[in-house]
């Protein structure tokens, strides 16, 4: 989460500095790219992964329809017990761009997230279930015509429903920023 507030200050700054630039890089309507995305960042460990892999695409010159498929793994150790996690999901989105400068364009957006989620504990497993709907609010900073990465922060509601063995669920509803996100988009 620190690295994120480092770097969306370091987006801008980018933006401002290069605000003469004379080429633009933003894409329009009709662009496509490849994501590349690392979420939970405050959570990225040495045996551990959250993000997805997915596409974007621009139904006009400021606004993009993203969608990804959403994956994690973390294998961990925690006071003696042997912690598995795998977590799969699929998440859709719209953004708003209002492009900056030549190379950035801050966004504005919401997103729909259906995400599972295994884990199995040193004599317990549970199975959870979630779904989340909510706001993102980002910088995507073009590096060339063809490779950006985005900073993003998302916020909204998520409802989950968790099983445990030997038999309890609980159901959870949570409100406010759900993560930081890192983004590397390839276009084409």
């Amino acid at each position: 989460m620190r690295r994120l507030i480092i770097l969306l200050p370091v987006l801008i700054f980018l933006a401002f500095a290069d605000a003469q630039s004379q080429t633009t890089n933003v894409p329009s309507n009709g662009s496509k790219a490849l994501l590349f995305d690392f979420a939970g960042l405050s959570d990225l460990g040495a045996n551990a992964y959250n993000g997805g892999i997915g596409g974007k695409y621009f139904l006009s010159d400021q606004m993009a329809l993203r969608a990804m498929l959403l994956f994690g793994l973390d294998n961990r150790t925690f006071a003696g017990a042997k912690n598995d996690d795998i977590q799969f999901g699929l998440s859709a989105g719209l953004e708003c761009h209002l492009p900056i400068s030549a190379h950035v364009s801050p966004y504005l957006g919401g997103m729909l997230i259906a995400k599972t989620e295994d884990t199995k504990m040193t004599g317990a497993t549970s199975t959870s279930t979630s779904v989340e709907v909510g706001g993102i609010a980002g910088v995507e900073y073009f590096f060339s015509k063809n490779i950006s990465l985005a900073a993003e922060y998302q916020f909204g509601l998520t409802a989950t429903n968790t099983t445990q063995s030997p038999g309890s669920t609980k159901q959870e509803l949570q409100i406010g920023f759900q993560t930081a996100d890192l983004t590397l988009g390839v276009y084409f």
